[in-house]
């Protein structure tokens, strides 16, 4: 049959063509498929018959006409196999099925034609006819036949020399140099893929599910009432690489990725990647020649980025290549003009986020145009899609991949883009849906739509509003939505802790924004009612706690204390302290701080000047023991502390708490003065007005150094009437009795004196009379004017 067939097309072939352009006629279909089956049987019946097939028609047709085809048959298997999943089971009968039928025999019938080819192609006389353009096509093939769907671990398992093998001719110059961009991009992708099925992974194949856990990549921006916005890094500064082209594999590209696969086989891949991305950098010489990397569509270039992550090839070596993919997406219109996947998109920016992008380790203005192009082409596509009833609507998982690896890149103005695109989705109520009709025939009635967050899940809805939460963008009807489908999914008994923990973060967060003005309106209320109680119902990470503290302080929410309370005694335990950090602890002492105030109904607000509410003693709050176990991880980690983290915990733990142990005192007043230089004028204020209300007299000289910091540099600029006042009160409260600085603080208050608040004024003035300074008299009369109603104020009243 092979000798008598076409040239161009084998029989298989023919027979597969003509079998998918008669797909409409169920008889002939049945017909070609039954007749493609028995000669896959015929060509499997033995040994002799399947090489004699197989040396008879040479390895470049065999690849074309046979794997090809193959491909085909266990796609469209597949593809009858999650339709008959989707039907009733009752409408089957299990005893008439025979060890005859197709999914049996034929399976097997194939994987023996698979694997006698595959031995025959894996030899060296045979790989050296073949092409980059074949040999990526076999490995395509492999990856198609054997998908984790389809439980053929083991089976791939005995083409692990022939993937070698097709991987090294890969290496050679004289392959690659004449493959296309296509070519070696397939072959990328297809190795990573195989990677994956070794390594008995079952990611699907999708690239989206493999987000990074919430506790690793969370960045919480905690910030005490008026300081700047600010989100924590924990990316280390990476030199800038210099290499023109790839170099060569180091010890940190061949490291494991969860993969279970030989040390050969992984660095084999880790190598081949580093050839073929070298050849699609690689400038032609002469005419107006292009680099391969240029003739990528967007899928394939985030196919060869998604390698990249996965073989965890370094950001080093990876320097010019993500140099030159995001020149390419920014000077080259036609690559995102072309596409018209919200899913390639998504894979793009989340390799790019896990490469670092954002960062400014390859080039920052590139980096920001690179994110901002992605995301004005998927904001398009979003756009387009919501005008029509389409099924190819963005999914809920892409879009949360979308604007999570856009957040973390650039959390402002450079994702502008990606959130709109979010809103109108998350708005869209025009989602088509399955249905069955009486006979349990599933197809889409594009009249039949629903909201699009009705098919988020409890992990999707929360970290989109963590988007928007960290990108401090408030919209009214995008946050009701979402808090409106959470509190429809609450009732599920579907919702995790860590979710929950996240939407209250995220809640709290949003609140804030000078944007919400009061939309608060209860809502906050019964969602964290809601919610509090899951996060009693399994172990939280400690970042998972820290929000959950944050929130509730945040929020004011005092409905649910006791769950406040078990969140301080989980996150204080020796097992989260082992795996926390300074960040989240410092942010649960400022929670506790915070939470005081309702423990002591009589207790002042941090501004509250009152001598009586001032020096009662607080009711001890049930945490407080939890507290101290936080200040002591906080003292033994004070190398790893930043100026906010003291900050936070000076201003709760002294200011607000009241703790006035000589040892906590001494360690944190020490690790604030090492500090300072580096702190702004808001930290500098909480530290000292934390300080002095536990009446910390052991040390002057820190507290004048402390409020120099403000006074003798620029600070003196930024710092704002309230934070100059807190300075002036604790001062009085220590008995600082300091003309210069006095004078110097005075000054910043008089230059803001018509948006400094009676409250300011009030603690200034107490501060000067404390010590017996003269107070000015411009701040004497914005005292008169305010509090006691005249409309100025005359020296005769002295």
């Amino acid at each position: 049959k092979s000798r008598s067939s076409s040239p161009r097309n084998g029989y298989l072939q023919v027979l597969m063509r003509v079998k998918e352009e008669e797909d409409g006629n169920n008889g002939i279909t049945t017909t070609i498929t039954s007749l493609f089956h028995d000669t896959i049987q015929c060509l499997a019946w033995d040994n002799k018959v399947t090489s004699s097939f197989i040396r008879c028609i040479g390895s470049r047709r065999l690849i074309r006409d046979l794997f090809h085809p193959l491909v085909i048959a266990a796609t469209k298997q597949q593809r009858e196999t999650e339709e008959v999943s989707r039907w009733d089971e009752s409408n089957f009968d299990d005893d008439n099925n025979t060890d005859d039928d197709y999914p049996l025999n034929s399976e097997k019938n194939l994987h023996h034609l698979m694997a006698v080819a595959s031995e025959y192609l894996g030899s060296p006389s045979s790989l050296a006819k073949v092409s980059a353009a074949d040999l990526s096509i076999a490995l395509w093939s492999l990856t198609q036949i054997y998908q984790p769907s389809r439980s053929h671990h083991q089976k791939l398992q005995s083409y692990r020399s022939f993937i070698k093998a097709c991987m090294k001719r890969l290496r050679k110059r004289s392959v690659i140099s004449p493959a296309r961009g296509c070519d070696i991009a397939l072959a990328i992708r297809s190795v990573e893929q195989l990677l994956r099925l070794l390594g008995r992974e079952d990611d699907d194949n999708d690239d989206e599910s493999r987000l990074q856990p919430f506790q690793d990549i969370l960045s919480l921006p905690l910030k005490l009432p008026g300081e700047e916005d600010m989100i924590d890094s924990y990316i280390p500064s990476l030199q800038t690489n210099t290499y023109r082209t790839l170099p060569p594999p180091t010890e940190t590209t061949a490291q494991n990725d969860g993969l279970a696969v030989a040390d050969d086989l992984r660095s084999e891949a880790v190598t081949m990647f580093h050839t073929l991305v070298n050849e699609l950098l690689f400038q032609p010489t002469g005419g107006n020649a292009q680099r391969k990397l240029r003739s990528l569509s967007l899928q394939q270039v985030a196919d060869m980025l998604q390698t990249a992550v996965v073989l965890k090839v370094s950001r080093d070596d990876l320097q010019t290549a993500t140099i030159e993919v995001l020149d390419y997406l920014t000077s080259d219109p036609f690559v995102l003009d072309q596409t018209y996947s919200c899913r390639d998109i998504s894979r793009t920016l989340l390799s790019l986020q896990r490469l670092r992008v954002g960062t400014g380790i390859y080039n920052l203005d590139l980096e920001k145009s690179g994110v901002q192009r992605l995301g004005a082409r998927f904001l398009e596509i979003v756009d387009r899609q919501s005008k029509g009833r389409t099924r190819g609507k963005c999914a809920p998982k892409t879009l949360t991949t979308v604007v999570r690896s856009g957040v973390l890149m650039f959390p402002r103005s450079e994702t502008k883009s990606i959130l709109d695109a979010a809103s109108i989705l998350i708005r869209d109520d025009t989602i088509p849906v399955d249905v069955s009709d009486h006979n349990d025939v599933i197809f889409v009635d594009y009249g039949v739509t629903v909201p699009f967050l009705e098919r988020c899940n409890d992990y999707e809805l929360s970290w989109l509003l963590w988007t928007f939460a960290i990108s401090r963008r408030f919209d009214k009807n995008v946050f009701i939505a979402l808090t409106d489908q959470i509190l429809e999914n609450i009732s599920d008994d579907s919702f995790t802790a860590s979710s929950a923990s996240r939407v209250m973060w995220s809640t709290s967060v949003l609140l804030s924004l000078d944007e919400a003005g009061d939309q608060h309106d209860g809502r906050h209320i019964d969602l964290f009612h809601q919610l509090s109680p899951i996060l009693l119902s399994s172990h939280l990470s400690p970042t998972d706690l820290s929000c959950a503290m944050y929130a509730i302080a945040k929020t004011n929410y005092v409905f649910d204390r006791g769950v406040f309370d078990f969140l301080a005694e989980e996150l204080a335990s020796d097992e989260s302290l082992e795996h926390a950090n300074t960040r989240l602890i410092s942010q649960a002492v400022w929670a506790c701080g915070k939470m005081a105030e309702f423990e002591d109904p009589i207790m002042s607000s941090t501004e509250s000047l009152v001598a009586s509410q001032e020096d009662a003693a607080p009711n001890q709050p049930p945490y407080l023991n939890n507290v101290y176990k936080m200040l002591t991880f906080l003292i033994r980690n004070k190398a790893h502390m930043t100026p906010k983290h003291v900050a936070e915990t000076i201003w709760a733990a002294f200011g607000r708490l009241s703790i006035s142990d000589q040892y906590y005192l001494e360690e944190l007043s020490g690790i604030a003065a090492r500090v300072a230089p580096q702190c702004n004028s808001r930290e500098i204020a909480n530290i000292v007005w934390g300080l002095s209300k536990v009446d910390y007299a052991d040390d002057p000289q820190l507290i004048c150094t402390l409020v120099r910091v403000i006074t003798n540099s620029n600070l003196s600029q930024k710092c704002t009437s309230q934070e100059a006042a807190n300075c002036i009160y604790a001062l009085g409260r220590l008995g600082v009795r300091d003309q210069e600085l006095f004078s110097a603080l005075s000054s910043i208050i008089k230059n803001q004196i018509h948006d400094a608040n009676s409250q300011a004024i009030a603690n200034s003035l107490w501060g000067h009379d404390v010590v017996g300074l003269p107070a000015p008299p411009e701040l004497l009369s914005v005292w008169a004017r305010d509090t006691l109603g005249m409309d100025t104020y005359s020296a005769k009243y002295d």
